[in-house]
């Protein structure tokens, strides 16, 4: 399984705030733990899931090392 991810610069357009926006891929059996980790990170984070059938391009990092990366920054 792999997982991908990508953080940009957002702004909202009613809050007039600049936010980091990430845009997240994971297999769907990742998705659970996935939200705990935001909720535990940010409360008030704005989730959105998308069921995507197919990607392509870009780059993927394998699960050993998003775990090790997400692990070492949070504990969930």
């Amino acid at each position: 399984m792999t997982a991908s991810a990508t953080v940009f610069k957002g702004h909202g357009i009613y809050t007039q705030q600049e936010r980091n926006v990430m845009y997240i891929i994971v297999p769907t059996p990742q998705l659970f733990y996935l939200k705990k980790i935001v909720e535990k990170i940010d409360t008030n984070a704005f989730i959105v899931v998308h069921h995507v059938r197919e990607v392509s391009g870009g780059t993927y990092v394998k699960r050993k090392k998003i775990q090790k990366r997400i692990h070492s920054n949070y504990s969930v």
